[in-house]
């Protein structure tokens, strides 16, 4: 399942393509209720600012985010290696995926909130550059987290 979340994030991206370390947000985003909900009722327009900074419940979806990025490091890593296999990603300087996936074409409202979430999730870092992206949502070191 969150090998199916990762390919949905890299569907979303403009150009299917973004920085490796940006895949380390995907899980503590989306298993996250609070920041899972405002993702999923995001649109193209949508960016970090108007969803997570702009509002008290973007702010309190973001918050203790470093310690759900440790949390989640060693399965976002395996999730990784099967997303590779099953959805033919590319990772090199950045993470591409070849065949984009269409969140719609889940019949499960329930697991196609998370798929739209991790879309619009990857639709939505895409915008920004690396740097800027941690620097609004109080990331010290991703990799480090």
């Amino acid at each position: 399942f969150s090998s199916k979340l990762i390919a949905h994030f890299l569907s979303g991206c403009e150009s299917s393509s973004i920085r490796n370390e940006l895949i380390y947000l995907v899980l503590p985003f989306i298993h996250y209720k609070d920041s899972r909900k405002l993702l999923a009722a995001a649109n193209s327009k949508s960016n970090l600012y108007s969803l997570f900074l702009s509002s008290e419940e973007g702010k309190i979806s973001i918050a203790g985010l470093e310690m759900r990025l440790s949390y989640f490091k060693a399965l976002t890593q395996t999730s990784l290696v099967v997303c590779a296999k099953e959805f033919q990603i590319e990772i090199g300087t950045n993470i591409s995926i070849s065949n984009p996936l269409d969140y719609s074409r889940e019949m499960d409202l329930y697991i196609r909130e998370y798929f739209k979430a991790s879309y619009y999730l990857g639709k939505t870092l895409s915008k920004s550059e690396y740097l800027d992206t941690c620097i609004k949502l109080g990331l010290k070191n991703i990799w480090i987290a």
